[in-house]
Order: structure tokens, then C-alpha cells, then sequence
């Protein structure tokens, strides 16, 4: 089996465990490689917290190795154990305000649009999501609306060639491909420095600390700075904006699923802006955003490996071989989820969750602290934005089009989707 003949590396995985099981191997190179996709093994596998950062490197133009994400043991526990406290719940209830700001910005935008005007919603929650982060990681550094623009279309180019790379597809030394991604490359790595040098003559306030205030006080090297600003912001544009955009997709294709959530917010939040302590009363909207976590298989997969022997099932790995933990291939299993392409919200109400396994869906990760940094910060932007867009819209998708998912390490539509939107009646605090 080949991984670029499968289209994509989940893909490649769905393949190879539809012939040999929930625990399989494959050679990744002269690498042996094992993927393991089942709730059981993956909570045999739930600890271990190093990743084999060879099967990475196709990233590291992106990052750099200066990047958290290439370092391990010792190294990563201490970067991470100090950029967590730019996530704590203090954090996120600080950044409520500017996630509420942001959506305001595009709901008044579009406020002026005509009801039935065709809206492209990629390019949509992909500027909603990055300046939002821009501004609640990196302060008020890209209020320059060009800038954000410009940082935003500098990732695109980058993170396609990306998607390329792990589909197995290399560009050729000297291609203008290739030229085209160093150069939005360079531009981004430079507009994140030029942020990070205004960044350092402000004087920030003792328990206000930004994400990019925190990192450059734990080190002295401007590449480190940079590479880890890079690294989360370049998940968080991909998770945040991916989620979003398959969950306003599938409440845009399913009325009666968008009018339970729009609900919802009328009775927990009124008119009134949703906080982080009233996020946690919107019940079915986490049922909603977890079922699109599940459906749209937003992170396919995961990769681990260990320094010591593992036992994996019946199975012991020697030390140092790679173990892909394939999410996605466990997302539709249809012995778990019954009917798996099927849109279902309800199958994260309590009682369908207690009858099924944890590990069955941990789309953030689960070994230890290893896993994704970002996930309460994902779902409080993203019901941040939702609870603005969802009372003052009925969102539905344009007829005719062929939605295809494309899989690399986020999933997201091949093509533009492109919605329309009825503006509902109700003023909003």
C-alpha cells in the first residue's frame, strides 16, 4: 500500500487496518512503523508522551527545530509546564471579551450583507480565527487588518505545500513551488518578528501575560521565540478554524439541529454575551462541536514513540519504533459510532457517552500532557463565536456543491463552501 496512491495518510491508515486490524505495521521509509486503532490499545498506549520527530520533519521549514514540537523529555516538560499558564481558565475568561469583539466585527460585516448573498465561509472563519488569536495570543500587534491579511495568506501558501508534502508529493529543487513557499515562508517568519521586537518594549502588567509574553521571558533566543509563536499559532489557526467551519457547514445542511443550538443560547444566555461561566450551561452546543470533531475526523492521527520495549496487545515493540495513534480510523468505526457518516449530536449526550469507552474519542490526544495545550481554548472561541453567529443568523448551504474533505494533519474542504444567511430579528448585549 502506498501512501500517495491512498490520497492521503488517513486515508493510508483506513486501508491498512480494513486488511489487518486495529494493530498493524508499515514501513514509513526505512523506518518500521506500527498504527494502533482501537479504544483498547490506545489506552495502553495513553502514557507514553515523546514524539518520533523523523516523521515530523517534512513540518520543520514551517517551525524550525528550535520548535516545542520537536523536543522531548526534559526539554518539552519544562516549555510546556510554562506556556500552559497562558491557558489557564483565568486566561480564557480575559480573552472572552476580545473572541466577542472579533465576531462582532464579521457579524456586522455581514449585517449589511443582502439575505441570500453567496458568503465564502472558509475564507470567513479562517480571518475570524486569526485575528482572534493574533490578538488574545500576541496583543494588539496585528490590528492592522492588512497585516493579519497578509500573515494569513503567507499561511495558506505555506501549510498547502505542507498538506502536499504529507500526501508524499515533493516539490523539485528550484521549482517555483518551491520558490513560491520560501517566500511566504520568510514573510511570515519576518512579520513574526517584527511583531515579537513591538512586543518587547511594552511593559505588561503582572498576571495579564500573553502567550508571547510568557515565551519570551522563559528564554533568551529570539529563534525560540519565534519557532514557538509559529508552532501555536499555526495549530490554532488550523483547529479552531476547521471546526468552525464544519460545524457551521453541517448546521447550515441540518435546520432542525441549528434551531436546537440557537435555542439553547436564547434560554442559557438570553441577550446577554456568553462568559466563560455560561459556556458551560450550553450543553448540546459541546454535544454539537464534539459530533463535528468526530464526523469531519478533524485530527486523523497522532504519533508517539518510546525510548523503552512497549507491549501493544499481544505485540512488543522495541524501543524507539513509532506508533501512530490513527483517531480517525477510530472516529467511524461503525461498531463504536452505528451509522459513522451520519451528522448526530445526540450520541454525546450523557447516557450514549457513559456506555462507551473514553479513549473512543479524545480528539485532542490523551498521553498526559502531551495532549493538544489548546483544547479549552479551542472550544471557548469557538462557542464564543458561535453564541454571536448563531443568534443572529439561520445559516444555510448553497445548493449544488460537492463538499470533499481533504486529510493531512486538520481536515478541511477541498474547495471553497460557500453559505447564505437570514438575519434573525434580535438584538444581542
Amino acid at each position: 500500500m502506498d501512501i500517495t496512491q491512498a490520497g492521503s495518510f488517513h486515508q493510508f491508515l483506513v486501508n491498512l487496518h480494513q486488511k489487518y486490524g486495529d494493530i498493524a505495521s508499515f514501513w514509513m521509509g526505512e523506518q518500521l512503523t506500527v498504527s494502533i486503532a482501537s479504544p483498547e490499545l490506545f489506552k495502553q498506549h495513553s502514557k507514553p508522551y515523546n514524539r518520533p520527530n523523523d516523521f515530523f520533519m517534512l513540518f520543520e521549514p514551517i517551525f524550525t527545530m528550535d520548535s516545542i514540537g520537536f523536543k522531548n523529555n526534559e526539554e518539552w516538560r519544562s516549555r510546556r509546564q510554562t506556556y500552559d499558564k497562558a491557558f489557564t481558565h483565568q486566561a480564557l475568561t480575559r480573552h472572552c471579551d476580545s473572541f466577542i469583539k472579533n465576531v462582532f466585527k464579521l457579524a456586522d460585516k455581514w449585517d449589511k450583507i443582502p439575505d441570500g448573498q453567496h458568503i465564502p465561509l472558509q475564507e470567513a472563519m479562517f480571518s475570524l480565527t486569526t485575528s482572534s488569536l493574533a490578538e488574545t495570543l500576541f496583543g494588539d500587534l496585528f490590528q492592522n487588518e492588512d497585516e493579519v491579511l497578509e500573515l494569513g495568506k503567507n499561511y495558506f501558501v505555506c501549510w498547502a505545500e505542507m498538506e502536499k508534502r504529507l500526501a508524499g508529493d515533493l516539490p523539485n529543487e528550484g521549482s517555483e513551488r518551491l520558490k513560491e513557499f520560501d517566500r511566504a515562508n520568510n514573510d511570515m517568519h519576518e512579520i513574526l518578528k517584527r511583531a515579537i521586537a513591538i512586543r518587547r518594549q511594552i511593559d505588561v502588567n503582572i498576571g495579564e501575560e500573553l502567550l508571547i509574553d510568557i515565551i519570551m521571558q522563559s528564554t533568551e533566543s529570539e529563534n525560540i521565540v519565534v519557532a514557538d509563536c509559529i508552532t501555536y499559532l499555526v495549530a490554532g489557526i488550523h483547529n479552531i478554524s476547521a471546526l468552525l467551519i464544519w460545524c457551521l457547514y453541517q448546521l447550515g445542511l441540518n435546520p432542525d439541529l441549528q434551531q436546537k443550538v440557537h435555542q439553547e443560547m436564547i434560554d442559557v444566555l438570553g441577550e446577554e454575551s456568553v462568559t466563560a461561566e455560561s459556556a458551560s450551561f450550553l450543553k448540546y452546543t459541546k454535544q454539537v462541536l464534539n459530533e463535528t470533531h468526530r464526523w469531519a475526523i478533524l485530527a486523523p492521527f497522532a504519533a508517539r514513540v518510546e525510548d523503552e520495549p512497549i507491549k501493544l496487545g499481544k505485540h512488543i515493540l522495541a524501543p524507539g519504533t513509532p506508533v501512530i495513534q490513527a483517531f480517525g480510523v477510530v472516529f467511524h468505526n461503525p461498531t463504536i459510532w452505528p451509522n459513522p457518516s451520519r451528522f448526530d449530536p445526540s450520541r454525546f449526550d450523557s447516557s450514549s457517552s457513559r456506555i462507551r469507552s473514553m479513549y473512543a474519542f479524545q480528539p485532542f490526544g490523551f498521553a498526559g500532557k502531551r495532549k493538544c495545550p489548546g483544547s479549552n481554548y479551542t472550544y471557548a472561541s469557538a462557542i464564543a463565536f458561535l453564541s454571536v453567529l448563531l443568534r443572529k443568523f439561520k445559516f444555510k448551504v448553497v445548493r449544488g456543491q460537492d463538499i470533499y474533505p481533504v486529510y493531512g494533519l486538520a481536515t478541511l474542504p477541498r474547495e471553497e463552501v460557500w453559505i447564505t444567511l437570514e438575519k434573525i430579528p434580535m438584538p444581542l448585549a
